[in-house]
């Protein structure tokens, strides 16, 4: 399961992986249609595409048994979806993986609202929001921190050369 909650990273990354089809995905946001986001739910369930990708609205409620791992693309801007996200793997004496890419500096992103007449189809606004544009702060280092202090925890990172701390769990467990 990948979560991401910025429209553009879906497009993106729906394209990237469905490109020729070498991964197969579907996804789970409340632009799609109600039957479409149900078709592609069922889909992933029963193990018919690879990948959902999907809200944090979206994804509460989610209940696929075995998921081995989750990807957030970008964290949450609220620590109880966090917990909502990472609570989706693993289960049932099973450990699960939560890998999460995270910037580390605050981002500009598009953000559209209502008050996009073209609802980010068109749109060149990079002003901020509170000043009449389409863009805010996206502030992942902040983000981590109060996840952190949320679960009382430091959650590990991987160093320049892409390894993880080893901890007590390692070779030790079930994934999915």
């Amino acid at each position: 399961m990948i979560s991401d909650n910025l429209e553009k990273h879906f497009k993106n990354l729906g394209r990237g992986l469905g490109k020729d089809n070498p991964y197969s995905c579907v996804c789970l946001h409340g632009d799609r249609k109600p039957q479409e986001r149900k078709s592609n739910y069922e889909s992933f369930k029963q193990g018919h595409v690879k990948f959902l990708i999907c809200t944090d609205v979206a994804a509460r409620g989610i209940d696929v048994g075995g998921l081995p791992f989750m990807l957030n693309i970008t964290l949450p801007d609220d620590k109880a979806n966090y917990v909502h996200r990472i609570g989706r793997v693993g289960r049932a004496d099973r450990m699960g993986l939560a890998i999460s890419f995270v910037s580390s500096v605050p981002e500009k992103v598009w953000f559209h609202g209502e008050w996009c007449p073209s609802r980010g189809r068109s749109c060149r606004n990079t002003n901020l929001t509170d000043r009449g544009g389409c863009c805010i702060w996206y502030n992942e280092p902040q983000y981590l921190a109060d996840i952190e202090d949320h679960l009382n925890v430091t959650i590990d990172q991987v160093d320049a050369e892409l390894e993880i701390p080893k901890n007590e769990f390692d070779g030790k467990v079930t994934y999915g």
